[in-house]
């Protein structure tokens, strides 16, 4: 094969992998670490093909120990300034979620997209921490915990549903319901309600239980099906007569409301 061909050939080749980046782009908008280090090795690769191409010559100097030129300069070049993460626009933390800065709508609000879960949501941007860690059963835990300390904090969990439950959500929801009014009316009043969660028939519960440790508290609770035989939990859970009530459960509404299921 002459040189004339080689080069064409690793312009197709460049191109070809460039128009495969973009649908990916679009298609998984926040890649895993091992999918995005996946793309940047492709991309590089798919940058030396295109290089072969541009007129002119291209050098470039990483170090002491690596320069390249030609189409090699522009794999370099992709693979270790990496470009994308340059032009990130947010703050990302550490994985499964990802930080969307303020909301167009509304600066006091960011968005979050829990990865792991395929759950995002909104919720205020000052006045509250926000962890996530791998369940050692289902699909994860995360908590929002408020500027007043732990005893005033948000729980999201996503599970697999039991099988018997799976093509029954009625019967899931009648007993659940049953054992949460059995803890919660030993304390006081119990309140139950159907709602919707992104368009899925949920169920809200609320009252008070007692603490092993810091004394009654106020629970809201909300469970919804994510389809993928998958449950979506959501607590609040606040000491009872906690000063900043109103507030709590404004942002636990504003969860509920904004949640949003990849489907």
């Amino acid at each position: 094969m002459n040189k004339s061909k080689q080069i064409y050939l690793a312009f197709s080749f460049g191109v070809v992998f460039v128009v495969v980046m973009l649908a990916i782009a679009i298609a998984i908008p926040y890649p895993t670490a091992f999918q995005l280090v996946t793309f940047r090795v492709t991309l590089a690769l798919a940058a030396g093909g295109v290089a072969a191409m541009l007129p002119g010559f291209l050098n470039v100097n990483v170090s002491n120990y690596i320069r390249s030129g030609g189409a090699l300069a522009g794999f370099v070049m992709i693979y270790f300034f990496n470009p994308a993460q340059l032009s990130f626009q947010g703050t990302p933390t550490n994985w499964p979620g990802v930080f969307i800065e303020s909301t167009n709508e509304d600066k006091n609000l960011v968005e979050y997209f829990w990865k792991q879960a395929g759950v995002r949501f909104r919720f205020p941007k000052n006045g509250w921490t926000i962890s996530t860690k791998a369940a050692e059963s289902g699909l994860g835990d995360m908590t929002l915990q408020h500027k007043s300390g732990k005893h005033a904090q948000i729980q999201l969990h996503v599970s697999i549903l039991d099988e018997k439950y799976r093509e029954n959500w009625t019967l899931f929801q009648k007993n659940t319901i049953d054992i949460w009014k059995g803890t919660i009316s030993q304390f006081g009043p119990f309140d139950s309600k159907e709602i919707y969660v992104d368009g899925r028939a949920s169920f809200q519960m609320s009252g008070i239980i007692k603490g092993q440790e810091s004394g009654f508290k106020n629970v809201s609770l909300i469970y919804a099906p994510l389809g993928d035989n998958r449950l979506f939990e959501m607590h609040l859970t606040r000491n009872a007569g906690h000063a900043l009530e109103p507030d709590l459960l404004q942002v636990f509404d504003l969860i509920s409301s904004t949640v949003a299921f990849e489907r």
